[in-house]
Order: C-alpha cells, then sequence, then structure tokens
C-alpha cells in the first residue's frame, strides 16, 4: 500500500481518510480520465451534523458567452466608476460589480470543492496543469 501511496502522491493527489487507497494506481487513473464527475461541494462548514456534499449550483457555472458579457460589464461599470458617475462610486457599487460580475473567486472555490469532493481526481489535476500553465484572460484587466 505504501507504494501506491507514494504514486498517488507523486500525482499531486490526497485521498479523505474513508477513502480506501486503491490496488492498481494504473487501472485506477485510466478509469478516472473517463469518470463522470460533476462540480462537487458543501454549501457551508460545520462539524456536526456533517455537511452534505451536493452539486455546485448551475447559476455559480456560467458558460463562455454568459461569462464574456459578465466580464462586459464589470469593465462598463468600473469605466463608470473612474468617471465618478453617480450610483457608482459607493463601496457597495463596487462590491456589487465584483460580486455579480467576477467569477474568479467563485471559481477557485468551486475548483477547490471538486479537488476534494470530485469523483475524477486524475482529470482534475491535469486540467489544474493546463490551466495554470496555458491561460490567457484578465491580466489586471489590462
Amino acid at each position: 500500500m505504501n507504494e501506491q501511496f507514494r504514486v498517488a502522491h507523486k500525482l499531486g493527489l490526497m485521498f479523505l481518510p474513508d477513502t480506501p487507497l486503491p490496488r492498481d494506481v494504473k487501472a485506477w487513473a485510466i478509469s478516472q480520465l473517463h469518470a463522470k464527475s460533476p462540480a462537487l461541494g458543501i454549501n457551508k462548514i460545520k462539524l456536526y451534523p456533517k455537511a452534505k456534499v451536493q452539486e455546485w449550483p448551475k447559476s455559480l457555472q456560467p458558460d463562455l458567452k454568459k461569462r464574456d458579457d459578465m466580464f462586459a460589464v464589470y469593465k462598463q461599470n468600473v469605466r463608470k466608476q473612474r468617471m465618478e458617475l453617480e450610483g457608482h462610486t459607493s463601496e457597495a457599487a463596487k462590491q456589487a460589480n465584483n460580486r455579480d460580475n467576477l467569477m474568479g473567486e467563485k471559481d477557485e472555490m468551486k475548483f477547490a470543492h471538486r479537488n476534494v469532493y470530485g469523483k475524477d481526481q486524475v482529470r482534475l489535476r491535469f486540467t489544474s496543469f493546463w490551466a495554470n500553465h496555458f491561460t490567457t484572460g484578465n491580466i489586471w484587466d489590462n
């Protein structure tokens, strides 16, 4: 079992305490690449009763078109803030713009939850690698 754990750890994987270690890591890893696993997570941290793992809400998983629209609205609101237009300069308006139109923190949380609760750890690990190395996007709002 130590060898199996070492291989899994090299892949960057860790198992939940109640998860049995796979006997054949290679077969397990290949099966992970084809596993259908929705984004899973918990909605709040609590010790008792233990939080229920459930699918991440669809409202927090917009498609690329919706994300593009949200980012365009965000940039438009930032321009209005810089021009100091009425209703856009308050701290509440800035926070609302960030909360409603930026997905960065929500995506980070979804990804973190999925890494813990997902059933496709190997695919997630590879996705993380590619996302971190080949991402183009909002680099400090050019």
